[in-house]
Parts: structure tokens; C-alpha cells; sequence
């Protein structure tokens, strides 16, 4: 055994270390390159899912074999020649749908449909008077306006009543509110009565207080002449319509034109939509095919389905109508048994899918806090680019429309829709051979 050596064992000990730096230098820069890697993996994900996240990729993909399908089936003269996608979710969808598009219209050796886009209101109101008629419409309206007119005057009449606590000692500015409230209450006991009185003509109650003064005198020959209860209650209702006969009398400039109020919104806004969808089957034979992202309701297509009735003056049997997503396939199609071809991509019955509220680009989610509310619709416009106007013909360029997201959601998009091709070219290949 050799004595111990301080100095050559520091020096062995150097020697050691020097001969494993190349490989420790080598594995550090291998460790670095992988926690780089990963950084890199997590930041591209995370800026992907501010766009798409997985479950949204799932609905794409289904939703391109669908149509890939539909469009397969298809005889070459059937074909769509306008693809129709409803503001303002839809919109990006061009991107995804367009090279499938473009590779089918290819092989089949005819034109690629033209691209356009629709402005469908789905409000309430909108969606009665078009879908369900203006009759509904107005019955509806009439009873939401006695209720908000009741309220009101409710309000003031309360209002008056606490300002005159202060008696006549009250100050100038409690007299001009009590005036103020007088004057409105009754403007708005008028509009209960228009309310009241408007879904009769000067004729109709003429005609009705006849029928009821002979058959009341008619009566009175006979031997069962009415008892006084009975003869005060009718007379009573005679008294009404001859006061509602002279009320529309004296007020029928002002009931027409309160009548118009409650649908002059509703009819401009049809108007606009009705414009633009003159507009878009103004081409010769035209063979309408809807693209849409997401259905909850299915409000969207039954508005365009109503509108569509009218402007190309035909059952709608021609149209067709697809979404990426139904949230209730079985309500849907009953919904669109006699309203044209409908079809979609996916639905909530996939158990992935059950609680799928849309793409991520364009979920604004439901919520009474307002400064969430106002962030998430800001950051769904900078995605889409576009905003929504009420009763025009076209959306108008959002003022959060973000360049450079619009341009990274498109072209996220694009490359899913052309791998999805190039995915089918080379299966159809394969099956080929």
C-alpha cells in the first residue's frame, strides 16, 4: 500500500474531472436544449389555445369529414354555387372550409362556389316576427308594453305621492317634478288605452255595437226577455265599445302611428336582412349552401329559411344547411324536417363534447360581471375582426380588430384545413390501390 499522497491525488483528482467536462458540458447543453424545447412546446400550445383548444380541433375534424362526405355524394350539377356563412362566428370558418372546397370543385372540374356572408339578428323580438308571424308579434309586444307602461306609471304615482310629503312648503324643484310625473302619467295612461283599442277598426266596433243593440231589442219581444242583471251587464258592454269607437275616432292618426312604433325596429332590421339574402340568390340558378359554427337554438337558420321563402319565392328545398356543432341534434332536425336539407359535424351526444360552448376564438362567456364581459367581447372581436350592427345589411369592421390575431386565427385555420385534405388525398390514394 502506497503512503498517502496529497498532492498526487489532487492532481489524479483534476486530471478525473478535466477528462468528464466535454461530457458534462455536452449534457448541460442537452438539459438546456430540452427545458428550451419544452418552453417553446407550452408557449406555442398556449398561444394555440388562445385561438383553438383540443376539443375544438375534434370539432373541425368531424365537421370536415362531414362535409367531405355530403360533398362526395354529391352529383356534379348539385353542387352548391354559393357558400353562405352567418355573421360573425362563422366568419373565420372560410379559412378551414376553404380547401376542401377548392380540392372537391377541383376533381369535379367546375367552378369554386362563390364565398358570402350574412348579418342574422337572433334576438327575440326579431326572431318572433319573422318566424312567427307579425300577428304573434304585436300581441306580444301589446302585453310586454301594458306591463312596462303599468310599471311606470306605478313609479311616478309614487314618486308623486312622496313628493307631496313636503306639502305646499315643498320647493320649486318638487312642483316641477310633481308636474313633470302628472304630464307622464297621463301620456302613458293614453298609450294603455291605444294599447287597448288598436286591433279594431271604426267599422268592426260599429258593426259589433250593432249586432248588440238587435240582439238585445230582439230580445225584449220575446217572451224570455232578459233579466235587469243581465240586461245592465250587456248594456255595459255596449257603453264600452261606444267609448272605444269614439276614442279611435278622436285618436287615430296618433294609434296608427304608436302602432308603428312597435314594429318599425323589427321591420327595418327584416328589411336589411331580407336585402342582403335578394341580394346573395340575385344569381342565376343559385343553390344556396349555409355554413355555420355552432347551433343552439337553431334561430339563425329558421330566420334565413322564413326570409328565404319569400325572396326566391320557393319551398327552400333547394338550401342546405350545415354546422360544425349542434348542442341539440334531436331538437334540430325535428325543427328542420320541412325546412330544406340540414346536417352537422358533431354534437353533445359525444361525451367529449357534452358541455362544448363553441370555438374558443368566439366564446364570449355568460356573466353579470361587466368588466368580464367587456374583455371577452373585446378579445372575441380581435379574433374575428368584425362587430355586429343592429339592422344593417353588413357587419362593420370592430374597432378591437386585432391585425395580427385575425392574421394568426386564419392561418391557424388554413393549415388545418389543408392537412385535413392532404390527409384525404392520400387515404383515397391507399383505397385506390
Amino acid at each position: 500500500m502506497q503512503p498517502y499522497n496529497r498532492g498526487r491525488n489532487r492532481e489524479a483528482l483534476r486530471k478525473a474531472i478535466k477528462e468528464e467536462e466535454p461530457d458534462k458540458k455536452v449534457w448541460n447543453k442537452i438539459n438546456v436544449l430540452e427545458e428550451l424545447s419544452q418552453e417553446i412546446e407550452e408557449a406555442a400550445k398556449e398561444e394555440r389555445e388562445k385561438y383553438l383548444d383540443e376539443r375544438d380541433l375534434q370539432v373541425l375534424s368531424e365537421g370536415l369529414s362531414q362535409l367531405k362526405e355530403h360533398f362526395d355524394n354529391l352529383p356534379t350539377e348539385a353542387l352548391p354555387n354559393i357558400l353562405i356563412f352567418p355573421e360573425t362566428s362563422a366568419r373565420p370558418l372560410v379559412y378551414v372550409v376553404k380547401p376542401l372546397i377548392t380540392q372537391v370543385y377541383k376533381l369535379r372540374g367546375v367552378p369554386v362556389p362563390s364565398i358570402q356572408f350574412i348579418n342574422v339578428s337572433r334576438d327575440e323580438e326579431i326572431f318572433t316576427y319573422i318566424c312567427e308571424g307579425e300577428g304573434v308579434f304585436i300581441e306580444r309586444q301589446k302585453e310586454r308594453k301594458k306591463e312596462e307602461l303599468r310599471e311606470e306609471i306605478e313609479y311616478m304615482e309614487e314618486e308623486v305621492e312622496r313628493s307631496e310629503t313636503f306639502g305646499n312648503e315643498g320647493s320649486d324643484y318638487h312642483r316641477a317634478q310633481r308636474d313633470m310625473y302628472a304630464t307622464q302619467i297621463k301620456e302613458r295612461k293614453k298609450h294603455i288605452q291605444y294599447l287597448l283599442v288598436m286591433d279594431h277598426t271604426k267599422a268592426e266596433l260599429e258593426d259589433e255595437i250593432e249586432q248588440l243593440k238587435h240582439w238585445l231589442s230582439s230580445l225584449d219581444e220575446e217572451a224570455g226577455r232578459p233579466d235587469d242583471e243581465d240586461r245592465a251587464y250587456y248594456e255595459e258592454i255596449i257603453k264600452i265599445y261606444e267609448e272605444d269607437l269614439q276614442y279611435l275616432v278622436e285618436n287615430s292618426h296618433d294609434i296608427e302611428v304608436f302602432k308603428n312604433s312597435l314594429t318599425e325596429r323589427v321591420q327595418s332590421v327584416t328589411n336589411s336582412t331580407k336585402a342582403r339574402l335578394k341580394e346573395i340568390m340575385s344569381k342565376d340558378n343559385a343553390k344556396p349552401f349555409f355554413v355555420d359554427d355552432y347551433v343552439l337554438e337553431g334561430r339563425t337558420f329558421e330566420i334565413i329559411f322564413s326570409l328565404l321563402e319569400e325572396v326566391a319565392h320557393s319551398d327552400g328545398a333547394a338550401s342546405t344547411y350545415f354546422s360544425f356543432f349542434d348542442s341539440d341534434p334531436g331538437n334540430t332536425s325535428r325543427k328542420f324536417q320541412q325546412q330544406g336539407e340540414y346536417f352537422f359535424g358533431t354534437s353533445s351526444e359525444v361525451d367529449t363534447l357534452k358541455n362544448y360552448s363553441g370555438f374558443t376564438y368566439r366564446r364570449i362567456p355568460f356573466t353579470f360581471n361587466p368588466d368580464k364581459f367587456i374583455w371577452y367581447k373585446e378579445e372575441n372581436e380581435q379574433q374575428i375582426g368584425v362587430s355586429k350592427k343592429s339592422g344593417g345589411e353588413y357587419v362593420e369592421r370592430s374597432i378591437q380588430a386585432d391585425p395580427e390575431k385575425m392574421k394568426a386565427l386564419r392561418k391557424q385555420l388554413s393549415k388545418i384545413g389543408e392537412a385535413f385534405v392532404q390527409q384525404s388525398v392520400e387515404e383515397d390514394t391507399n383505397d385506390a390501390a
